[in-house]
Formats: structure tokens, C-alpha cells, sequence
């Protein structure tokens, strides 16, 4: 037997290893310490390493050559065969102390069972042929139609109306109160700009067609999203409205002059026309682009089973809790007060930051695993790409960048990271079936393909719920290096191309 290491999965990404050891390993491990004692002991009467067994073990007591030997044994033989399992540990194992291991004796053999808690293995889905759906891409000339009126309103002439009711189309200034339908609670105040329209976004437009200047406008509606506090959507509110001013909105001609305004190289509506179909083909491109290859990995995540450490997804959320308070910081607010902010469970940035933090934490996992099973591996042209696609992003000049990559090696990984990434959905968009579908039934498509998937996805380990994470401290905060390669620029988001 020698040496034997048995391993069994436990829940939360633990790995159980049993140690079996028979004599002679044992004797292995005193073995050495006597070499290394016979080294460095200095016994009268014998040259240095020339001290015999005997006499040494008469020397040093017998305890402390067995705490000696218990070392030998970890470092030159547990450790050794644990690397040999190629395990991937996220700490050290739970070993015991010597005192409770009194099985470790000379001459007898020797068990030790053990934890460590490993990194997560995800089970992946069938990802060799998902089926996807994508946006079209197709620009219509309806497209092209509400494009040109959207042009129209940018270049549009706002001129205080001689009358005092409201039409169609009319820029309103209002003043708006409101409160809670039951309570009478005030839950906002604010003046805005609403264009009034029979056919607009919001209750307040339609209403406001008809109005006379000075008229308050009083109705009930539950409120939607988004809100300053997320709790206020669809809570009924009353609405007090007070029309100020009455803007006519004039919008120019659609002609030749219309067109060189937009772009002096055209000379003829219809070449305004051919130019923003060409910019909405290259919009709609882009977004049926970026769609595709985030639902790709959307619905790998969504058939994906994980467990993830505890101790790992508190250290992340930990880590994220302390970059949103630098945030907080560096957008104005003092210590406390960012402090105070992150404590107030109304704000939910807690909670986000826990949700953000695990699910970063799968998304790294899952890449990884993926790109381990296809052997994907980026290479020097694309950890390039990568930055070159990152300096576009954010203004910068890929020379620069690079620079500063140089001077921060630290930082290349997170390009590599990227690489890696579209490596990966390139890998999996290419076996994929895609069905294109209207653009406006996309997300509902989308929406109910994910479901799918999770309906799917085998019942099995789940990611835990991190506790509290630890807050910073109100003061004398340590400061950190940035992590991303140029303090101007916002580190890339750990999704699929960011």
C-alpha cells in the first residue's frame, strides 16, 4: 500500500480525501527527519551528518521527533500525492493537529480523512447544438421612415406656443407631485419636459393633449418602472400635474437643405435616405450581433448546475462590496457616507453586489470549463484583438493603452480573459441553430427559450447565499491599486465581449 489518497465529492465544492499510510511510509518520514537532524545537529565526538540514529534519538525527545516526522510526512509525501490527484484547491486542507492524530506512530499504520474545498466542476448542458433565435437585421423602409422623423425632432425648432392649449406634438413644461394613492405619502416632485401625444409613452402624454395652460391634471395610475426605489413600481399613485408652458415644436422641411444638415456630403433626400439605412443596417448588425452571442452563453448558464464554495462567494462578494464603496467615493460621497449608503438595506446595493459577485463567479467557471472541453486557448493576435476592441470602446488609443499594459503587466490578464471569451461563443455559435425572428418578438423568444433551459437543467447543487458581506471601513481605508490598465477608463464587465 505505501500510500493511498481516496477522494469523494461533498456538497458545496468540498472534496473528502482519505489519507492510508502503512508503517514503512511513516518510518519514510523519520527517516528524513534523522538525515536532516544528522546534518545540522552538532553532537560531540561525530563531524556533521556522521551522528548516529541512535545517539539522536537519545538526544531529542520522542514527541518532538514525531511532531518532526508528521511534518516530513505532509510536505514530502501528503502534499506530492495530493498534486499527483491534480486537485485544485482553494485553501489548505482541514488537516488536524498532531495532538488529535495519535494514530501517526512509528511502526503502526496510519489513516486520516480530510477536507478541502476545491474549485466548482460545472455541469454544462448539451451546448453543441442550441437553438437560438436572433434579431433580423433587415432595415425596412418603415425603419428608415421613423429614423428621418427622429432626425426631424433632433434638428426641430421649439418656439413658445400663442396658444394656450395643448396639441399633438406640443413640448410641455409641468410640474409634477406625486403622492401615495392611500397614504397621500409624496413620493416625488419634479418640473419635466413631456411631448404630448395621443399615442405616447407614458399616461401623462396622452392626457396632456387637450390641456389648457395653468389647468392641473389630477388622475390615478400605479407607477412603472424604473423608479428612484425600486419598491414604488406598481404601487398605485395619484398624479397632480400642472401644465407651465406650451412649446410648439416645429420640425424642418424634409429636403436638400434637411439633408447637408445631417451630413454636408448629401445632396438629395433620397441619398439622406440611402445614409441612414446604411447607419441602421450597421446598428441593427451590431445588435443582432451582440443578442445572439449573449443568449448563446444565457442559455449555457441557464442549463448549467454549479456549486460554489461559500467561502469563495463571500470572498467575491466581499471584494465587490469594496469597489462599489471606492465608487461611492469617487463619485463625491465621504467615507460615512458611502458607508451609510451600502448599509441601508433599501438601496439593495448589498444585495446587488452579492448577486453580482456569484453570478461573475459562475460565468468564470463556465467559461473555463468550456473552453477546457473544446481546448480553446488564446493566442497573442487575439488577447490583441481584445485590446484593441477594449481602447475603441472607451475612446482610447490602442498605442496608449498598450503602454500602459506594459507598465501594469498585472492588467493583461483581463484581455486574456476577453480572448478567451469570444473564443468560446464563437465556438458555440457555430454548431448553433439560429431562427431569425422580428425584432419586437425577440426578447419574448429569448425570454421563453431561457426558461426552457432552466426547466430543463437537472436538479442538483445550487449556489449558496452569501452572508453579509463584510463593509468597509468608515475610516483609514487602505487604498488599492486600480485593476483596470488606465485609471480613466471602467474595467471590462465580466460578460461575453464587453
Amino acid at each position: 500500500m505505501s500510500l493511498n489518497l481516496t477522494t469523494e465529492r461533498l456538497p458545496g465544492s468540498k472534496l473528502e480525501i482519505r489519507v492510508e499510510a502503512d508503517a514503512a511510509e511513516i518510518e519514510k518520514a523519520y527517516d528524513r527527519v534523522f538525515s536532516l537532524l544528522a546534518e545540522q545537529a552538532q553532537v560531540p565526538g561525530f563531524r556533521p551528518g556522521r551522528a548516529p540514529r541512535a545517539i539522536l534519538e537519545r538526544r531529542f525527545p520522542a514527541e518532538d521527533l514525531r511532531r518532526m516526522a508528521w511534518r516530513e510526512f505532509l510536505e514530502n509525501s501528503f502534499a506530492p500525492a495530493l498534486e499527483e490527484l491534480k486537485i485544485r484547491p482553494l485553501g489548505e486542507p482541514e488537516l488536524p493537529d498532531l495532538e488529535d492524530v495519535e494514530a501517526f506512530q512509528r511502526g503502526q499504520e496510519f489513516e486520516l480523512v480530510t477536507t478541502v474545498a476545491v474549485h466548482p466542476e460545472p455541469s454544462l448542458p448539451d451546448y453543441h447544438a442550441l437553438k437560438l433565435v436572433a434579431p433580423s437585421a433587415e432595415v425596412t423602409s418603415e425603419d428608415v421612415d421613423e429614423q428621418l422623423e427622429r432626425l426631424r425632432l433632433a434638428h426641430a425648432r421649439r418656439e413658445v406656443a400663442d396658444r394656450d392649449e395643448v396639441a399633438e406634438g406640443d413640448s410641455v413644461s409641468v410640474c409634477v407631485h406625486v403622492t401615495d394613492a392611500q397614504t397621500g405619502e409624496e413620493l416625488d416632485h419634479s418640473d419635466s419636459e413631456v411631448t404630448a401625444g395621443a399615442e405616447g409613452d407614458s399616461e401623462l402624454a396622452r392626457r396632456l393633449v387637450g390641456a389648457k395652460k395653468g389647468e392641473d391634471l389630477e388622475f390615478e395610475m400605479p407607477l412603472s418602472e424604473p423608479q428612484p426605489d425600486p419598491e414604488l413600481v406598481g404601487k398605485q399613485a395619484r398624479l397632480k400635474a400642472q401644465v407651465e408652458q406650451i412649446h410648439e415644436v416645429i420640425l424642418p422641411d424634409l429636403d436638400e437643405e434637411f439633408a447637408k444638415s445631417v451630413d454636408e456630403t448629401l445632396e438629395t433626400v433620397e441619398d439622406l435616405r440611402e445614409y441612414v439605412k446604411g447607419r441602421l443596417q450597421e446598428q441593427f448588425d451590431r445588435q443582432r450581433q451582440r443578442a445572439l452571442r449573449d443568449l448563446a452563453i444565457a442559455l449555457v448558464d441557464a442549463g448549467t448546475r454549479m456549486e460554489l464554495p461559500e467561502s469563495l462567494v463571500q470572498s467575491m462578494t466581499n471584494a465587490e462590496t469594496r469597489k462599489l464603496h471606492e465608487h461611492l467615493v469617487g463619485e463625491g460621497l465621504s467615507q460615512e457616507a458611502a458607508l451609510e449608503m451600502l448599509q441601508d438595506r433599501e438601496t439593495g446595493l448589498l444585495e446587488q453586489a452579492a448577486m453580482d459577485a456569484m453570478q461573475n463567479l459562475r460565468l468564470h467557471y463556465i467559461f473555463q470549463a468550456l473552453a477546457e472541453a473544446e481546448g480553446l486557448e488564446p493566442g497573442e493576435e487575439d488577447v490583441d484583438r481584445a485590446l484593441v476592441d477594449y481602447a475603441r470602446e472607451y475612446g482610447l488609443e490602442a498605442g496608449h493603452l498598450r503602454q500602459m499594459v506594459d507598465m501594469q503587466p498585472e492588467s493583461e490578464h483581463q484581455f486574456h480573459d476577453q480572448a478567451l471569451r469570444r473564443l468560446v461563443v464563437d465556438r458555440l455559435l457555430e454548431s448553433a441553430e439560429v431562427q431569425e425572428v422580428a425584432r419586437d418578438a425577440y426578447p419574448l423568444m429569448a425570454r421563453r427559450l431561457l426558461e426552457e433551459a432552466h426547466e430543463q437543467a437537472q436538479k442538483g447543487a445550487v449556489p449558496v447565499a452569501p452572508e453579509t458581506p463584510d463593509l468597509p471601513e468608515s475610516s483609514d481605508q487602505e487604498k488599492r491599486e486600480p485593476e483596470a490598465p488606465v485609471e480613466e477608463a471602467p474595467e471590462p464587465e465580466q460578460t461575453e465581449e464587453s
